[in-house]
């Protein structure tokens, strides 16, 4: 049987991790108005709290 060393909630702290390393925010606890997406990817998105979007450079 296979699972995550540590339980599910530390393989999401992991990606968490490594996403806001990368350069991305995670906002818990709010709606997610609309996702800009380019082509195949998502560029950003707008919540009722705040509008984000890919860091440059």
């Amino acid at each position: 049987m296979w699972y995550a060393e540590g339980g599910t909630g530390a393989l999401v702290d992991a990606l968490v991790r490594l996403f806001e390393e990368l350069g991305g925010e995670v906002r818990l606890g709010t709606e997610v108005t609309r996702i800009r997406v380019r082509g195949r990817r998502a560029t950003g998105s707008n919540s009722r709290a705040a509008r984000c979007s890919k860091r440059t450079g």
